[in-house]
């Protein structure tokens, strides 16, 4: 009994040792984790509008690790509208976010103040949708056709903008209200031709079938940036305590995830769906390999861009904007 009693002894000392060291290497692993967790630092990026293909890039980085890698947690916050998104950004209410180039044209001729812009498309979305039949190979032949518009949208002010330059007579043809819409009219016949977004609307016609053209606003002469991710100005960065080097790093990362997003499909579409499950996969699917073929076309020169917006944008303020492209 007495031997039995000195063989347990030792043999509970070891696992009580054991149970020790397992639970000391457990908080171990829980102590190193959140540490290296609270390294990141915490930014949010504020998306013009809700989780779709144009911001693949963005969900892409964040989702598989590439914002990470450079050091930030990244919070994506969607916003309403680039108009918006840019006054945000503009006053220091947001420090990033996605807009357009005429947007942060138009902020900047009221005072506003940003520090580096990056172009994530880098060619206008807006395009004109047109039916095969209608024989329509250019803004010429839009006379006597009815063409659906919403004159709420920017690509309405910007098919306005290039009918003038080209001095095609504004009654030459029947405007047709369409909304945000225009696919149902269009697939009846109802309409010859209907404004809309080469991302968004004949995303959809070519997934269903529906035959058309597109006279896009870049190659008539609107050249603009469709998205660009832009950060506030210099004084409210170091307010957040982030530097120029945090500004690089971040849109580095940003624009990696465009790259390698377009390079891994199923894994974009994903990182999509995660932030908005009710996204239809086949149109994310088709709207990102979109989005990733207008990033293959060499952008223009930023002085040059948004011209349809006229004298409210003096050249100075022009230059002022190509530095930030810099």
């Amino acid at each position: 009994m007495q031997i039995l009693k000195q063989v347990i002894r030792p043999v509970s000392i070891v696992v009580v040792l054991c149970i020790a060291i397992a639970f000391g290497l457990a908080s171990c692993g829980k102590s190193g984790s959140s540490t290296a967790s609270s390294k990141l630092r915490t930014i949010e990026i504020t998306i013009d509008w809700l989780p779709s293909a144009e911001y693949y890039g963005i969900f892409y980085a964040k989702e598989h690790g590439l914002y990470a890698a450079a050091g930030y947690d990244v919070k994506i916050i969607t916003g309403n509208g680039a108009p918006l998104v840019a006054a945000q950004v503009a006053t220091g209410a947001a420090l990033f976010g996605t807009t357009t180039s005429g947007d942060i044209l138009q902020r900047l001729a009221k005072g506003g103040i940003f520090s580096k812009a990056i172009p994530l498309i880098p060619v206008n979305l807006a395009t004109l949708i047109t039916q095969p039949s209608s024989n329509i190979e250019g803004l010429d032949n839009i006379k006597g056709k009815r063409i659906g518009v919403n004159p709420q949208s920017v690509v309405y002010t910007q098919f306005i903008y290039l009918l003038k330059k080209k001095m095609i007579p504004l009654n030459s043809f029947t405007e047709i209200p369409i909304g945000y819409g225009g696919q149902i009219p269009f697939k009846t016949g109802d309409i010859d031709a209907f404004c809309a977004y080469t991302t968004n609307h004949a995303v959809d016609l070519s997934i269903d079938g529906t035959k058309f053209k597109e006279l896009n606003f870049e190659n008539l002469g609107v050249e603009s940036y469709g998205l660009v991710l832009v950060s506030a100005g210099q004084k409210s960065l170091s307010a957040a305590k982030l530097t120029v080097d945090d500004v690089n790093k971040l849109a580095q990362a940003t624009l990696d995830g465009y790259v390698k997003g377009s390079q891994d499909l199923s894994g974009a579409v994903d990182a999509l769906k995660k932030a908005s499950p009710t996204l239809d996969a086949t149109k994310i699917t088709a709207a990102i390999k979109r989005v990733a073929q207008l990033r293959t076309i060499m952008p223009i020169t930023p002085d040059r861009v948004d011209m349809w917006l006229g004298d409210e944008i003096s050249e100075s303020i022009r230059q002022q904007a190509a530095l930030l492209y810099k």
